[in-house]
């Protein structure tokens, strides 16, 4: 079994596509999904598959909530090395707990091209600073995220593919969730 995070884009906002969390952990489970944990409202999944593939296991996903909850959203499946690996090192160095609701991280559906992703450094306001390892964008936004116009819809736009963003405190409890998740028995 390998143990695998989804983050669902653009559920639960501004009362469109409402999904309860214990409604998709059960539509999820029916699927053949395993240990499935969530974490908030926003769509964050941890489970284990014995498929391995995570284009496979996004596209079963996707036709799973489709099909249970009966809207067509984007999402992306990585896998728990991935997900450690992301979470494993800042690249603005230690951040302090006060400040995780300014550390964003954005996680491209594909690889990103270099070139494309340094056009979002002309969008910096004062004190923000951008980064990208080659597979996630790492964001610091010291007024806030609701005032950077490094936003989702721009970096989408920029990068010419789907993405998704969260919040460095939610990237640190889904990997505390997927070392939870490895350590629960199976039967």
């Amino acid at each position: 079994m390998t143990t695998f995070v989804a983050f669902l884009r653009g559920i639960n906002v501004s009362g469109k596509n409402l999904i309860k969390m214990d409604e998709l952990k059960r539509a999820v489970e029916k699927a053949g999904f395993m240990q499935v944990s969530t974490y908030l409202q926003s769509g964050n999944l941890v489970f284990w598959s014995q498929e391995t593939d995570p284009e496979l296991l996004r596209n079963r996903l996707t036709e799973t909530i489709k099909s249970h909850f009966g809207f067509n959203i984007q999402l992306l499946v990585m896998d728990a090395q991935k997900l450690k690996r992301i979470t494993g090192q800042h690249p603005f160095g230690a951040i302090p707990e006060t400040a995780y609701a300014r550390c964003f991280v954005t996680m491209p559906v594909g690889a990103a091209e270099r070139a494309l992703t340094v056009t979002l450094e002309a969008h910096l306001q004062e004190g923000e600073k951008i980064w990208f390892d080659g597979e996630t964008i790492y964001i610091y936004c010291p007024q806030g995220y609701g005032r950077t116009k490094l936003n989702n819809n721009l970096i989408e736009k920029k990068i010419r593919m789907m993405a998704t963003t969260r919040n460095w405190k939610t990237m640190l409890e889904m990997s505390k969730l997927v070392d939870d998740s490895a350590n629960r028995p199976t039967y």
